[in-house]
């Protein structure tokens, strides 16, 4: 089938997800797959799996050890006493489509323990032609000098979006990924950055999510170098907020975690 193909080789043939953006691959550390994260091959006693976009990402952050996923994994390891593979899966400019192709991808073939999910901007959307090319759709497109040929699907795809549509797509996304997790009794948690699960158009959402998963919209307190997105000390206090709800609502009660 085709879309088994499409998450199948998601997390085994990755790479493009971050290298094609050459700057990332020079500045950062990345595994052999592209992802700013443990070896995926290298299983541990637990294992976490993170994903979003740039911010889960931790662009414009050098220090590997300073971004919430790694912060979250560590204070796990100390609390349990077991070792943990961070796999972290967050790539720039990525939608919640990407988040929840790469949930399908990660449980199917990672099986962590836990999934931190942190959403993005519901106006980002993918999209893959007849030759199976994903392009990604954002808010700012037009600054991102998208191939010539591909400038009539950019543009197509942009009357797609709209405040309604958005609302749908995030919705849709959140339910795929919780049928999907509860579905394997995997647990997870999640927040959103630049979106707000409040926001007018989405406001619903309040009413169909589960807060005993959700820690809160990811406020930020201080910006990385580029002013664009979420500082170190940003990083610590959503980890934070992502620890304490795992004590509180996951460890002790489900069985990866007892």
């Amino acid at each position: 089938m085709i879309i088994s193909t499409l998450f199948g080789k998601d997390i085994v043939h990755a790479r493009h997800h971050v290298t094609q953006w050459r700057h990332i691959r020079r500045a950062y550390k990345l595994n052999k797959h592209g992802y700013r994260a443990d070896c995926l091959k290298n299983r541990k006693e637990l294992n976490i799996v993170s994903i979003g976009c740039s911010n889960t990402f931790g662009l414009s952050i050098e220090d590997d050890k300073k971004i919430f996923p790694s912060i979250f994994c560590k204070k796990l390891s100390k609390k349990t006493n077991k070792t943990v593979a961070n796999w972290n899966l967050g790539a720039p400019g990525k939608s919640n489509d990407y988040v929840t192709r790469m949930v399908l991808s990660a449980e199917k073939i990672l099986k962590p323990d836990l999934f931190l999910i942190m959403f993005t901007a519901s106006s980002r959307r993918e999209h893959f032609d007849i030759n199976g090319e994903m392009i990604d759709l954002f808010p700012n497109w037009r600054n991102g000098n998208p191939p010539f040929k591909k400038w009539n699907v950019y543009e197509g795809l942009e009357e797609l979006i709209n405040p309604n549509s958005d609302a749908l797509n995030i919705y849709m996304n959140y339910k795929f990924i919780e049928m999907i997790l509860e579905k394997h009794n995997i647990p997870w948690l999640f927040s959103s950055s630049g979106l707000g699960l409040s926001y007018a158009e989405a406001d619903f959402m309040l009413n169909v999510i589960d807060n005993d998963k959700f820690i809160g919209d990811w406020i930020y307190s201080d910006m990385a170098d580029d002013d664009k997105h979420p500082g170190e000390k940003s990083h610590q206090e959503i980890s934070n907020l992502f620890f304490d709800k795992f004590k509180e609502e996951i460890l002790g009660k489900h069985p990866s975690f007892l």
